[in-house]
């Protein structure tokens, strides 16, 4: 009982060993990094996320490489499945995991930037406590209880329409904000293909309503300018009236940064935001293309050993070969597969992913027929030396005189047995 209970728990460890995954550490350390990585000469290795990106019911941990004179530019991106510790060679999966990563580098130039969800909701407060509020309760105070309690056949009504208006987009583009909020809470909690493209497309809407937002400025301060010029132009007020409505109304404008955030900030960084999107996913196949050449690249040269170039030099001495002739060993055909896989590995510049994909394959076939051919040498060299001037051999001759001999024999003792039986007592 005790043992089967211990198995038990020998194998729920063990299943919960590889549901939890791999760590960073795993990947940069000994997956990506490490002697049996994927790292050019001189360069480090880091995770772009502290967790796994989930593509397609896969979850990925990305890791990118970089030189430490340039630690922002990401020389190769390679995907490690969290799940089975390979790194991935599907180009479809690839391309998935890279789109994610250019979506999540478009969210990250904007939070960057000064435009993160809490850079928006600061400023939104700032002009509702600087502008909106104060604005609001000057409108009532000049307008309502002085300017139509004084002239109660003008006509403010547009300039209040344009301010509610303006007060019910503020409103709406702080609920966007806060929906960001949301997004990015969900998209940053398991960075999930779907997550992170709901939070790209609610940036979107959010970055759009702050157009919105300065269009509306726009529209109560050219509904202000309008009442000032139509005032202004009135034949029914002194020139004492113009100018105290005049100033009311100016206190009214106040000097919000609606329009100049939009200008300076919100539009350049959306721009921004939808090139790096745009170049992302147009580049994801060419990324992939580089990643994969890395990858055989890497592993080529892993199966390209100083062991097999060591023995296969000395095959191929041209005295080692004529040795070998003498042994009826022929190389030519060992010598080409060689001197293929040779072409390959030493003049990378011209060599594709194709040509390196299959050198693994070939190093082992040219492995083994080198095996063979030692083999053979070593058989040939320690084969027992052939006896020379040897003596006839008599053995047949020497046992038909034997029994030639008996046969003799036997005859005579039978003849004196007959002779003795026929002689009378």
């Amino acid at each position: 009982m005790a043992k089967t209970a211990f198995a038990v728990v020998a194998l729920v460890a063990i299943a919960a060993s590889f549901a939890a995954g791999l760590s960073g550490s795993q990947v940069t350390g000994s997956i990506v990094g490490g002697s049996g990585g994927y790292l050019a000469q001189g360069e480090y290795v880091a995770l772009l996320t502290d967790q796994p990106l989930e593509v397609a019911g896969e979850r990925y941990w990305v890791a990118y490489s970089y030189l430490p004179a340039t630690p922002s530019t990401r020389n190769l991106l390679i995907a490690v499945n969290d799940n089975t510790g390979s790194v991935e060679v599907g180009e479809e999966p690839l391309e998935k995991v890279f789109r994610l990563v250019s979506a999540i580098d478009a969210v990250m130039y904007l939070e960057k930037n000064k435009l993160s969800p809490n850079d928006l909701k600061a400023f939104l407060e700032s002009q509702q406590e600087q502008f909106l509020g104060a604005t609001d309760n000057n409108y009532r105070t000049l307008v309502k209880n002085q300017l139509e309690t004084k002239y109660p056949a003008l006509d403010f009504s547009p300039v209040e329409g344009a301010l509610e208006e303006l007060k019910a987009e503020h409103a709406e583009t702080n609920d966007q904000v806060l929906a960001l909020f949301e997004a990015r809470q969900l998209a940053f909690s398991y960075y999930a293909e779907q997550d992170m493209g709901a939070y790209v497309d609610v940036y979107n809407e959010t970055l759009e309503k702050f157009g919105s937002l300065a269009a509306t400025y726009r529209k109560y301060r050219a509904a202000l300018r309008t009442k000032v010029d139509e005032l202004a132009n009135s034949a029914e007020l002194n020139f004492s009236d113009k100018e105290n409505i005049k100033t009311a109304l100016e206190k009214l404008g106040g000097n919000p940064e609606y329009q100049s955030f939009y200008s300076s900030a919100v539009q350049p960084g959306a721009q921004v935001f939808q090139s790096v999107l745009d170049r992302g996913m147009k580049n994801a196949k060419n990324e992939v293309a580089s990643t994969l050449y890395v990858i055989a690249k890497k592993e080529a040269e892993k199966a390209y050993t100083n062991e097999l170039q060591s023995k296969m030099a000395s095959l191929t001495d041209s005295k080692r070969e004529r040795s070998l002739a003498a042994c009826g060993i022929e190389m030519q055909q060992l010598r080409e597969d060689w001197g293929g896989v040779r072409s390959v590995m030493e003049n990378p510049s011209n060599s594709t992913r194709e040509a390196y994909l299959a050198i693994p394959e070939r190093l082992s076939k040219i492995a083994l027929d080198a095996a063979g051919v030692e083999q053979r040498e070593d058989d040939c060299i320690n084969a027992p030396a052939a006896e020379t001037g040897s003596k006839p051999d008599y053995s047949l001759v020497v046992n038909v005189l034997v029994f030639a001999a008996i046969a003799i024999g036997a005859y005579v003792l039978y003849a004196k047995y007959k002779k003795m039986r026929e002689t009378p007592e």
